[in-house]
């Protein structure tokens, strides 16, 4: 799965490097290789973090031209991502 500027996805974050993982849903703001930083909202905080491309759970289809699909805490029109673990 290709990851671009701008993209809406959902994605597994360890908030608090307790090794406990949350899933979020953030706005990719940019792409280095394997490397994505993610803006998002955790609680009442913005927050950037950069995560692994095996950590996005999956892109947000705006388009609504794919199945529905749940993941943990959240569901919708949502292209799964090949990568997660």
């Amino acid at each position: 799965m290709e990851f671009k500027k701008g993209q809406i996805v959902i994605c597994d974050i360890d908030v608090y490097n307790d090794g406990r993982m949350s899933e979020f849903d953030g706005t990719i703001i940019d792409v280095n290789g394997d490397n994505i930083t993610v803006n998002y909202l955790e609680g009442y905080k913005d927050r950037v973090d950069i995560i692994k491309a095996e950590n996005i759970v999956a892109l947000v289809d705006e388009t609504e031209m794919c199945e529905f699909y749940r993941t943990k805490c959240f569901s919708g029109h949502l292209i799964p991502n090949d990568l997660y673990r």
